[in-house]
């Protein structure tokens, strides 16, 4: 009886104690899932606009970022912010930098809103193109020592919260442009990631070898837009940049009369600047100023030496405008040791005209071609009311912009393949037009061999026959 009792008593203790660890697990499981998610908690740093913490993955940035979160950082440094990137978004890629909602004795807190706000509104786009999440700094040393993500009450909607745009609305901006207080305060700066959502490569851009990049080093102001060529003419070959047919001889005969042809097919390899993405219809009677550094390699890599920049609809259709000839000055030397200032104007496309969305910025390379190749930085669009569209990068006023007294520049490395020059439109050159591999070889080394054996089988049944 007494050991029924005993049996008894320890299974009833052995189901309280199951119980109570159940209901423990389950507790911090809801902990785990529903307040509280650890995204580091041992030290990374990071300087000059770089990322001290990063999470890539799809699933888990859809997981953890929803509505009722808040991030936190512990951190020590200047600046800290938090970036959503996608690279996936049909529209282009986007970094959504967002600034804390609260900051105070090392800590910052970076709420949905916010989040939503600046990668949702501003940028147009999706959560479902959400590929990673970023805690990074500006130009001066960030140290995390704990970030963590926070989950509470949804937020509400605000009151005023605007209904969904109308059909005939859909196509137009959903922010209205931010007017600077400041006109000596460039538009895009390049002094943090946010850059990289106004200004993005062509599609062909995308296609054959351009990169996008900040630089530090002999910067114009703080970080400086770079851009590298990675171009081969076995890729470019039989295509037309888009004003081949512009160039003429001392005669006035178009140097390459093929890309006039109707067939001719047309690329416009550079980057591009999107007026909805500044909140603006368009940028007719714009006016924009920019400084600009060439790379010394690009004066015989691009056609007529220089960069081609114009006005385009959303089909990249030209209206008839004079483009902006941004030559490549070997001859001063002042946009390849210097910092050169330069301007264009759509002034002279009336607001009343067909709409121009984009400013196309056309690399009309000639050769393969390998490094850097153009820098610009402080770039400002100044509307037709005179009022200058307002910084979107987090302009750093702390660095004074460059000038000669500072030095000449000495860009990266860049190289010209000289062998690989062409002729825009005709057959690309092969390995055989260049003194390759060619079959032909092959056939004259059998026929040799084949001689030399002949010979060598006759020489031993004659040595046979006499010795």
């Amino acid at each position: 009886m007494k050991l029924k009792r005993i049996i008894s008593a320890f299974t009833s203790l052995v189901l309280a104690g199951s119980i109570i660890a159940v209901n423990s697990v389950m507790f911090a499981s809801a902990k785990d899932k529903n307040e509280t998610y650890i995204l580091v908690e041992e030290d990374c740093s990071a300087t000059n606009h770089k990322e001290a913490f990063s999470l890539k993955s799809k699933d888990k940035c859809a997981e953890l970022i929803r509505e009722g979160c808040t991030v936190v950082v512990e951190y020590t440094g200047k600046v800290v912010e938090f970036v959503l990137q996608s690279w996936t978004d049909p529209n282009g890629e986007v970094w959504g930098v967002i600034q804390p909602d609260t900051k105070k004795d090392g800590v910052a807190t970076f709420s949905y809103k916010s989040m939503k706000n600046k990668f949702i509104s501003e940028h147009n786009s999706d959560w479902a193109y959400l590929d990673a999440i970023h805690i990074s700094t500006g130009p001066d040393d960030l140290t995390v020592h704990k970030a963590y993500i926070t989950y509470g009450e949804v937020e509400k909607p605000d009151e005023d919260e605007k209904d969904p745009p109308k059909e005939d609305e859909k196509d137009k901006p959903t922010k209205e442009p931010e007017i600077s207080t400041d006109k000596n305060i460039p538009t895009v700066s390049f002094d943090s990631r946010a850059w990289a959502n106004y200004v993005k490569l062509t599609p062909d851009g995308k296609t054959y070898g351009l990169e996008l990049d900040q630089v530090t080093i002999d910067s114009y102001q703080a970080t400086t837009l770079l851009m590298n060529a990675n171009v081969s003419v076995s890729d470019i070959s039989g295509k037309w940049p888009s004003y081949a047919n512009t160039i003429k001889d001392t005669d006035g005969k178009l140097v390459y009369p093929d890309s006039a042809e109707e067939s001719a097919e047309i690329t416009r390899i550079g980057f591009e600047i999107v007026a909805s993405d500044f909140g603006l219809q368009n940028f007719n009677g714009c006016f924009f100023e920019f400084y600009h550094l060439f790379n010394e390699a690009a004066y015989d890599a691009l056609l007529n030496n220089a960069v081609y920049i114009y006005p385009v609809n959303d089909n990249y259709d030209v209206p008839e405008f004079e483009p902006k000839v941004l030559k490549v000055d070997a001859l001063t030397r002042e946009n390849i040791d210097y910092y050169k200032k330069d301007f264009i104007s759509l002034k002279v496309i009336p607001l009343e005209q067909a709409a121009v969305t984009k400013l196309v910025f056309e690399f009309p390379f000639m050769k393969g071609y390998e490094g850097e190749i153009f820098r610009m930085d402080n770039l400002k669009i100044t509307l037709p009311d005179g009022s200058v569209v307002a910084n979107v990068d987090n302009y750093n006023s702390t660095f004074k912009p460059r000038n000669e007294s500072d030095g000449k520049i000495k860009p990266n490395k860049a190289t010209t393949n000289e062998e690989e020059e062409f002729v825009p439109g005709a057959k690309n050159p092969t390995k055989d037009d260049k003194g390759g591999f060619n079959p032909l070889v092959i056939v004259v080394v059998v026929v040799v061999l084949g001689a030399i054996g002949l010979v060598v089988v006759i020489l031993l049944k004659n040595k046979n026959r006499y010795y």
